[in-house]
């Protein structure tokens, strides 16, 4: 979707999703699904899946993925899904996002890397490769608890 037709179709209730867990601690797909039908019966805009209410620092990038294609399958393009596809590596900020576009997410939302010590030079060089990889519909998050404003320092470039 580009910037453009994300713009004008965010409007409304635009719902933060959590994650539903079974008992073993394994994520409920069939639970995330059953609380999608109900969101979208009640008249919600659009999603935002995976991001921090969403569990995404607890989650593997497969049970990510898992959550993407859940969302996505279940909305059938009716809204716009946001995948959430932060994490402290670029390398898995670029295979998250894969996932997401390729599970049909309208649009992507990151935040800089979240590790201790990251300078303002790695957040830039961070965004700019995101922007290469994908050039449309990026949203970009800063919570301070994770992303700037964490713990100032410099710190050497962070690939993972």
């Amino acid at each position: 979707m580009s910037a453009e037709n994300l713009r004008r179709s965010l409007h409304g209730i635009q719902a933060i999703l959590i994650t539903p867990m079974k008992a073993n601690r394994e994520v409920n797909y069939d639970g995330l699904a059953e609380n999608l039908a109900a969101l979208l019966r009640r008249g919600v805009h659009g999603f935002l899946v995976s991001g921090t209410y969403g569990e995404c620092p607890s989650l593997s990038i497969d049970e990510r993925a898992g959550l993407f294609r859940t969302v996505c399958q279940a909305v059938e393009r009716r809204v716009p899904v946001i995948a959430c596809i932060a994490h402290s590596s670029t390398r898995a900020v670029f295979r998250l996002g894969e996932e997401a576009l390729e599970a049909g997410a309208s649009a992507l939302m990151t935040t800089p890397p979240f590790v201790t010590e990251v300078s303002e030079a790695d957040i830039v060089a961070h965004f700019a490769d995101l922007s290469r990889r994908f050039p449309a519909g990026l949203v970009i998050y800063n919570n301070p608890r994770l992303g700037v404003g964490a713990v100032p320092g410099p710190a050497a470039p962070h690939r993972g």
